[in-house]
């Protein structure tokens, strides 16, 4: 695929039981779709209803009888300039020789699986670490997941 990256990475923090932090990496290698989209987030929008709700009201507390007809109208936008650019990256596990997790196992033995790590195993216990992690993990805005995706030098 011309254009598209070959590999990405998923970084995750978790912290394990001694409140030692661990960083898992998912190795993602094979049909790689990346995809973007931007959302914007408006300040106002579409809010032509209220805004006639609002001058019917207004007209009723002034007396004003003679309301022009306003049903044919459209709404409004104000666009503050605000909103993200999403990116979507649809992907299968890198298989056995990617990394999947912390890199605590030895990945010549697939039998050898821990709660942070299945480098080397079959796709459900990989599936089953990436689950366990994404669910431990405190991600936000302070503590981000991690996304690396490009060319493969």
């Amino acid at each position: 695929m011309t254009g598209l990256s070959e590999k990405a990475f998923l970084e995750i923090d978790v912290v394990d039981d001694s409140d030692t932090e661990r960083t898992c990496v998912f190795e993602l290698q094979e049909d790689l779709e990346p995809s973007t989209s931007t959302v914007r987030l408006y300040l106002l929008g579409n809010r032509g209803q209220y805004v006639k709700e609002a001058f019917e009201i207004g007209a009723d507390v002034l007396g004003v009888e003679d309301i022009p007809e306003s049903d044919n109208r459209r709404g409004y936008h104000v666009d503050g300039g605000a909103g993200s650019v999403q990116l979507t990256l649809d992907a299968k596990g890198g298989g056995r020789d990617a990394q999947w997790g912390d890199g605590s196992t030895d990945p010549a033995d697939p039998d050898d699986v821990s709660k942070f790590d299945a480098t080397g195993c079959d796709p459900q216990a990989q599936k089953d670490i990436l689950d366990w992690v994404v669910s431990q993990a405190k991600t936000d805005s302070a503590a981000p997941a991690r996304l690396y995706h490009g060319p493969v030098d």
